[in-house]
């Protein structure tokens, strides 16, 4: 299918329609109020928030930041079920696979990543929601949206408010507030024995209010979509052995669990969210190698307290006291039963050096994990300078402790210099100078300053600052600017300029005994300085269509790359890349029962080095129509990603683009409501690229359709 076709399907032009974003609206049409399907666009852009851009609430349009926000409304419309799902239309932003380690699912916003999701800040509540120990999104990131009210994706750097690691932008997942919680119960059900539960609830006690959400959502995955040949397929035709699991599917399983509850008593706030992935398949494998026995299990828990102490200053300050624990525990066959392995002296897997091959009647097999924790505290200050001129200032601290642990049947410390045959026994290595990485702790310390004037009705200027220091490789500063100019009640033009840094992780500093990846202690910190929105335009045609260009480009340095050395590959700021950009969207409403959005975005790097980027759509459309009609809701929607390149070595043919279509239809009947989604309507065979062990890339699922029921517990009837 290609893009023509595809707007035939959609029964419009190329012309007319985009994504367009808004914060919470009520969607209750028996009690008489207003869904935001229901809203001119006037009314859409008046009633729009984030949070994320400048560290406190305000309307988007007054943002020092390119910002698009997606309500809770606007995603149940899609049949959207977790966090990426939810993502599908933002402009400039995709979803693609890690092409290391489990290849699990990674944001790639206006070009930028990280190998695991490094470069993009994952936030609930403007907290890290993220691996402590690499950094990087969470394997198998599948987040639960019950408990949420909007997301907000900052498409921009944003180190002067969050610090590390917002290099490439911020998504950042919104809480219900105290007595906003909606009581309702969703069950679903659907291919690929899919199954889905969601529970969301709220208790008065007196002066206090208690709410909660629980989630559950187990899926075998598309066992239909088959990898063909992986890297063991090449080692077995180069050492003669035939041990390779392809052709097969990749392992794709995973049974997933969340709560999150919420106490607020008088000045005093609590909140605890859980997310556990009790069990995930190793996707392609940990060395691209087909893994269908091996499994992780993931954990995130999050216990936060705030106390406002408002009453004690001028403006709002909360003192807020964060404790975070993530564990791992990856079980791994990385290179299946009767496998042949190239390994050098110490025992480790290398294709360059190596000294002997060894047989592993069992497979190569290791079970590696973490226990990391973080604390922090910090203290927020925001308060009127004068009218129309709003100062922020906040100073913080954070303590990181990172906890491993490691068993295996091969490498240093493990296999002896002269032996052939690999035992089927594991040997625990934790606590010894044989462990993959070493027991480490950071702390963190830094204050960041903001101050946003509205020098005029028309023009905005917003000037903000903020100094980190880490005591394991020192300091950096990251200012800075906004402009917003509002030239006529219709039209708004942005000027963004400002820096962002990620810091090193605990493996890019300090990985060790593993010659496919070895730390660099001395590593500096990524820098990404950016010129986004060169010039952006909101433009307010009339109150049934808007549109929206954004001109951009950012020069990211030092970025952290592995690199061939004497004894492996070792991490190294090598990495370079200069991107220009350009994101257009419009948003038509025809009528009051009809959406139509479409945007596109287009990337141009200027200079590239030692960085991949054949996971980075060089165009993208996004197309979605909403239809509301008595009670009835009908979306479709498809999402055009094309023009990706190989990279220079690869000689494996050119990446197909795809379309992917998703529709869904809902009826609200009483108390009840009813859906049925369909994901890739049309059984694509949409790829995303691998570095080139899986040679025909990762395969997305085909086809899959889920059933749904929700109950609203308060809906009158």
């Amino acid at each position: 299918m290609n893009l023509t076709t595809l707007f035939q399907i959609i029964g419009i032009s190329l012309v007319p329609c985009v994504a367009f974003s808004q914060d919470t609206v009520s969607s209750d049409p028996d009690k008489g109020q207003t869904s935001l399907f229901d809203l001119g666009l006037t009314e859409l852009l008046n009633v729009r928030v984030v949070t994320a851009a400048a560290g406190f609430e305000q309307n988007v349009e007054e943002a020092p930041a390119t910002v698009t926000v997606i309500d809770a409304e606007e995603w149940q419309a899609m049949g959207a079920t977790d966090l990426f799902e939810a993502l599908l239309h933002v402009p400039g932003l995709h979803i693609t696979k890690a092409q290391t380690a489990v290849s699990n699912n990674r944001p790639v916003v206006r070009g930028l990543s990280g190998t695991f999701g490094q470069q993009i800040l994952v936030l609930i509540d403007g907290i890290r929601f993220r691996a402590i120990r690499d950094g990087g999104s969470f394997w198998g990131q599948r987040i639960p949206l019950n408990s949420f009210k909007r997301i907000e994706i900052i498409r921009s750097p944003g180190s002067a408010i969050y610090g590390a690691d917002a290099v490439g932008g911020i998504i950042n997942l919104v809480s219900y507030d105290a007595g906003e919680v909606p009581r309702r119960m969703t069950v679903r059900a659907g291919n690929f024995d899919t199954q889905q539960f969601e529970l969301s609830q709220q208790l008065n006690f007196g002066e206090s209010l208690f709410q909660f959400a629980l989630g559950a959502q187990t899926s075998d995955g598309d066992t239909n979509r088959i990898v063909g040949a992986d890297l063991q397929t090449q080692l077995d035709e180069q050492f003669d052995t035939s041990a390779s699991r392809a052709p097969g599917p990749m392992n794709e399983y995973h049974e997933i669990y969340s709560a999150r509850a919420h106490w607020q008593y008088r000045n005093l706030n609590v909140q605890y969210y859980n997310w556990l992935n009790r069990e995930n398949g190793n996707g392609a494998g940990a060395a691209q190698a087909l893994d269908p026995d091996g499994s992780f299990r993931q954990q995130s828990q999050t216990l936060e307290a705030t106390y406002d102490l408002s009453s004690l200053v001028r403006g709002s300050m909360k003192l807020t006291a964060n404790w975070r624990r993530v564990y791992g525990r990856l079980v791994s066959n990385i290179f299946p039963a009767g496998a042949r392995l190239p390994l050098d002296d110490d025992g480790n897997l290398d294709f360059v050096n190596a000294t002997r091959l060894v047989d592993f009647p069992y497979g190569m097999i290791g079970i590696a994990g973490y226990d990391d924790q973080a604390t922090t505290l910090w203290l927020n200050h925001i308060f009127d300078l004068a009218e129309n001129h709003r100062v922020r200032w906040a100073v913080g601290y954070e303590f990181v402790d990172t906890d491993v642990f490691e068993q295996k049947n091969f490498g240093t410390g493990v296999l002896g210099s002269g032996e052939t045959v690999a035992p089927g026994e594991l040997t625990d290595v934790t606590d010894t100078p044989f462990v993959y990485i070493p027991n480490k702790t950071r702390e963190t310390y830094f204050v960041a300053l903001q101050d946003q004037w509205a020098i005029s009705e028309t023009l905005q200027s917003t000037l903000g600052v903020r100094y980190d220091y880490y005591t394991d490789f020192g300091s950096t500063v990251n200012p800075r600017l906004g402009i917003t100019w509002q030239t006529t009640p219709r039209l708004t033009a942005k000027l963004f300029l400002g820096t962002a840094f990620r810091t090193p992780s605990f493996v890019d500093l300090y990985s060790q005994n593993n010659p496919a990846g070895l730390g660099n202690p001395d590593l500096q910190p990524e820098k990404i300085k950016t010129l986004d929105g060169g010039f952006a335009l909101n433009y307010l045609f009339n109150d049934a269509l808007y549109m929206e260009i954004n001109l951009f480009r950012y020069e990211a340095d030092n970025i952290i790359a592995f690199q061939p050395s004497a004894g492996g590959q070792v991490a190294q700021n090598s990495g370079e890349l200069h991107m220009n950009g350009l994101e257009y969207q419009v948003n038509w409403r025809p009528s009051r029962q009809i959406t139509l959005e479409f945007n596109y975005s287009l990337l141009h790097e200027q200079t590239q080095r030692d960085v991949d980027i054949s996971a980075v759509p060089k165009q993208m459309a996004n197309l979605s129509l909403n239809w509301r009609l008595d009670g009835w809701n009908w979306y479709l929607g498809a999402k055009w990603v094309g023009d990706r390149d190989r990279t220079e070595n690869d000689t494996r043919p050119k990446i197909d683009d795809y379309v992917w279509v998703n529709s869904r239809l809902q009826k609200r009947w009483r108390a009840f409501e009813f859906g049925l989604s369909v994901k890739n309507l049309f059984d694509e065979d949409a790829r995303e690229p691998s570095n080139g062990f899986i040679v025909d890339d990762y395969p997305l699922a085909g086809r899959h359709w889920l059933f749904d029921v929700t109950y609203a517990f308060d809906e009158r009837r």
